[in-house]
């Protein structure tokens, strides 16, 4: 798997070069990679190349892909969080599965985000604190 983060400057650089190619029949990798950079352009993302779904990988792995410490990740399988299955006495996970539980912890925390900056904005209110 390739990650590559990309600017909102990058990304319209790339909407510039790929709208040219939408609608025009193209290999269904590169229509969706025309999807990808031609959709909203008011965030930065994290283009994900995912050639094999079913790819199996290693707790170190996984870590890296969710950012997170591999005991963190251990925790998370042990809680039932995430899956894995043992190969001897090794664990394993499913690079899709563990994309996808990082696509959930994304929507919630964006939707938390709100909550917690509204929170913080009354406590410094009322607190007086000078921000």
């Amino acid at each position: 798997m390739t990650h590559i983060q990309i600017t909102k400057k990058e990304r319209a650089e790339l909407a510039k070069v790929f709208s040219g190619l939408k609608g025009k029949k193209l290999p269904s990798v590169l229509q969706k990679l025309v999807e990808v950079l031609t959709e909203d352009q008011s965030h930065d993302s994290e283009l994900v190349i995912d050639k094999s779904p079913d790819e199996i990988i290693n707790p170190n792995e996984a870590a890296e892909l969710l950012n997170v410490s591999r005991p963190f990740l251990m925790k998370l399988v042990k809680d039932g969080k995430l899956r894995s299955f043992k190969v001897g006495t090794h664990h394993r996970l499913k690079r899709k599965e563990v994309l996808e539980y990082k696509k959930i912890f994304q929507e919630q925390n964006s939707q938390n985000y709100p909550k917690l900056n509204k929170s913080l904005k009354k406590l410094i209110d009322e607190e007086g604190w000078d921000a």
